[in-house]
């Protein structure tokens, strides 16, 4: 485990790490391009930089 980010991070005994929920649809999703993943290639660390539109 690697922390890719600029804050420090604790982690305690029996600290709960990560959780997933999977969920069967119904129908069909319909959303935009998100633009911070576009020209993004393999997996990369997280952009934490804000971003003004």
């Amino acid at each position: 485990m690697k922390n890719q980010g600029p804050f420090d991070i604790v982690l305690r005994h029996k600290t709960a790490l990560a959780m997933l929920s999977f969920t069967e649809l119904s129908t069909d999703i319909e959303q935009q391009t998100q633009k911070q993943y576009q020209g993004q290639e393999g997996v990369v660390a997280p952009n934490l930089k804000l971003q003004k539109e």
